[in-house]
């Protein structure tokens, strides 16, 4: 009766401590948006090469978040007949993670592929970001650079 329920709350308790515990900061997690203007005459090979680093780098330590998503058709796509845009969305739990990834034999052996069987029409574009931004974040960024514009003598009307 009671001891049970005493007892089953004090274990969600520390399950949930342990969950907790067990979510690297937030603060610290990089995201990795890259961009690849696809021949269209080589799809089939870098979906096969996609395919393979996909899994790989889903398991490298570290990876949360490691999927490639395909341009929809709409009014100003990028993807025609002479090549598609696909991108790959990442999140890392940290700097270093990331770094070691980027450095794994998978990445070389995808990036070689790349350029070896000439699959972009381009070279891809890739940002690093860091966490999302809250309110109070853009408040206090809007504040630092009104601040620096001021400093710097520029005067801007909103």
């Amino acid at each position: 009766g009671a001891t049970a329920r005493a007892r089953c709350g004090r274990w969600r308790a520390l399950a949930a401590a342990m969950a907790a515990a067990a979510v690297p900061d937030r603060e610290k997690r990089v995201h990795v948006f890259a961009k690849f203007n696809v021949n269209a005459a080589k799809l089939p090979e870098f979906y096969e090469s996609s395919c393979k680093f996909l899994a790989q780098s889903q398991a490298d330590a570290g990876c949360q978040r490691f999927e490639f998503q395909h341009e929809l058709n709409w009014a100003r796509n990028v993807s025609d007949e002479a090549q598609s845009l696909l991108l790959v969305r990442q999140e890392w739990t940290s700097k270093e993670e990331l770094e070691a990834h980027v450095n794994s034999e998978h990445s070389k052996r995808f990036n070689s592929a790349l350029v070896a069987n000439e699959l972009l029409v381009c070279a891809p574009s890739l940002s690093v970001f860091g966490p999302a931004l809250t309110m109070e974040d853009l408040g206090k960024l809007a504040a630092e650079a009104r601040s620096a514009n001021i400093d710097a003598g520029i005067h801007v009307d909103f």
